[in-house]
């Protein structure tokens, strides 16, 4: 039975005893002792503390196979395609070919050119598996476990094509001999190592998937127009990081087998790698940001882009016919001109889902300061690192 409001307050006829002893204080204050020093802000962690925690000691044992095997397959992917372009360079001189002399020393040139593109090809590659491995034990984002996946995927189809053109195009026309032999099973065993880094890290990421998939509903909560502004910016931005690799590769492979330096194609070919790098950054700067103006003008150079990557397919076909290492720039392009359809829809999905929360909780992201936390509120900043 519910107890009279008597009880809590006092009649206005009834009077308080405020008269409190000097003993009952000093009693007080020994029991509660108070203390005048203000509470110090409790700062944030540096990138230098967070990042060595999240990447090997707080990390589970998921999130080091990932990063261990990562870095090792790139290591021996890495040696035997070394070993490939070494041997098939140094072979490739001594080789007697009935040709002129200037068609010659053209033919060896193409071929040449083809190989060590292929090997910087796969140094590029392998240095960004690696800083991607890093990328999703730092940020714990379930898409970039997605993506990073896909790029495996792209690389060990690469792999297949590369082995189709050294076979039947770089050796095709060469005097049977033992070393051609050695680069075709390098050429394989590359095939191998690739298929089986990504079977391995689909198997990581199987185990860390559910980890990751809890942080990101942890951080962004269960508000539906929320959660879909998130996912439209989260793919947005992990299509961009594939963009980082594929576009650049694309221009530099097309620029170092299929152009001459004195080529003005050449230098447009140059400025237009440097130019992707930049566009890339500035979509994820203005999605971020909710920035209309900057997202149209980014829209306007992905549309730019595509008719720059069909006009180079269109020469591909017509123009560069016998060029060595020709699969590779189709397959390459074909699957640039597939990110950019991509990249406009989401970019389109970005700018719809503008107001609904994305730049409060990314708003740490393109912030060279480093701000103190305070503890007595509910910061959104921890949520940038998704």
């Amino acid at each position: 039975m519910p107890q009279s409001s008597s009880e809590y307050y006092p009649s206005p006829e009834e009077e308080l005893d405020t008269n409190i002893s000097d003993l009952e204080i000093e009693e007080a204050g020994e029991a509660f002792p108070y203390d005048d020093k203000p509470i110090p802000k409790q700062e944030e962690k540096s990138f230098k503390e967070k990042f060595s925690e999240n990447i090997w000691y707080k990390a589970r044992i998921g999130g080091k196979c990932l990063l261990v095997s990562s870095c090792l397959f790139a290591v021996m992917v890495l040696a035997f395609e070394c070993i490939l372009f070494a041997l098939f360079a140094r072979n490739l001189d001594t080789m007697r070919v009935n040709k002129p002399e200037a068609t010659n020393a053209i033919w060896r040139s193409g071929k040449r050119n083809a190989v060590a593109t292929y090997l910087a090809l796969y140094i590029y590659a392998e240095i960004y598996q690696v800083l991607y491995s890093l990328l999703i034990l730092y940020t714990k984002s379930v898409y970039h476990l997605i993506t990073y996946n896909i790029f495996l995927g792209a690389m060990a189809v690469y792999s297949g094509i590369q082995y189709y053109e050294l076979k039947n195009t770089l050796l095709f026309d060469l005097t049977y001999d033992s070393w051609q032999t050695a680069c075709t099973a390098f050429s394989i065993v590359v095939i191998c190592l690739s298929c089986l880094a990504c079977l391995i890290q689909l198997l990581n990421a199987k185990y860390l998937w559910k980890i990751f998939i809890k942080s990101t509903g942890e951080k962004v909560g269960n508000k539906s127009s929320m959660v879909h502004a998130n996912t439209a910016f989260n793919l947005n931005r992990n299509a961009i990081i594939l963009g980082v690799f594929f576009f650049p590769a694309f221009t530099l492979q097309f620029a170092v087998i299929v152009l001459q330096r004195n080529d003005p194609e050449f230098i447009i070919t140059i400025v237009i790698l440097a130019l992707s790098y930049f566009v890339l950054l500035l979509s994820d700067y203005c999605a971020v940001r909710e920035k209309p103006a900057g997202l149209l003008l980014v829209f306007l150079a992905y549309l730019c882009g595509l008719a720059y990557l069909s006009f180079k397919l269109y020469r591909l076909f017509t123009r560069y016919v016998s060029i060595p290492g020709k699969r590779s720039l189709i397959a390459f392009d074909i699957f640039c001109m597939v990110l950019l359809l991509w990249l406009l829809v989401l970019l389109a999905a970005v700018w719809y889902y503008f107001g609904n929360g994305i730049k409060e909780i990314y708003s740490s992201n393109y912030r060279l300061t480093r701000k103190e936390a305070d503890t007595s509120k509910t910061s959104t900043t921890s949520f940038s690192d998704l």
